[in-house]
């Protein structure tokens, strides 16, 4: 059996940190685990697993929830930006996190806000996630190109 391990570790990483998500915002709430929150994450977690949606659709999702959600759902934004990044997509990754983060400032409720510890910690972090996705999706691109290159290059059998 051949394993697309990338592809495994990415669907533990968004399971792992939406659980995360979801605990986290169950601490904050009232609700417990059937609050908004909860099932917000679930469904951004099921935007960023699910491959065949439109590309927007999970950015659009994790923006909207942390803009309202704060800190609480900043995980899944940040794979949501990374996720933006590596295709390529520098103008929508920094919008979102700019929309994320002026709304926030403005419609949050003070306990789940970003700019609540530090004015910069989650500024940071969510350009830290598009860093990232920028270095990977130009390393695939690169990668790409030396290999239409090598081929180019490549000495041809002779027929005899």
């Amino acid at each position: 059996m051949n394993w697309n391990w990338a592809g495994v570790g990415r669907v533990i990483l968004v399971l792992l940190t939406t659980w995360i998500v979801v605990n986290n915002g169950a601490a904050t709430t009232d609700g417990g685990y059937l609050s908004m929150v909860a099932a917000v994450a679930l469904l951004c977690g099921a935007a960023l697993l699910v491959p065949r949606l439109p590309w927007p659709v999970a950015s659009l999702l994790t923006t909207a929830a942390t803009a309202w959600w704060g800190w609480i759902t900043v995980p899944l934004f940040a794979i949501a930006l990374y996720d933006l990044a590596a295709r390529r997509r520098l103008r929508v990754a920094v919008g979102c996190a700019v929309v994320a983060l002026t709304a926030n400032l403005l419609l949050s409720r003070h306990d789940v806000s970003l700019w609540l510890r530090t004015a910069y910690g989650m500024v940071l972090l969510l350009l830290l996630a598009v860093v990232i996705g920028l270095w990977r999706g130009n390393r695939r691109r690169l990668l790409g190109a030396l290999a239409s290159e090598i081929d180019l290059y490549a000495p041809r059998p002779h027929k005899p």
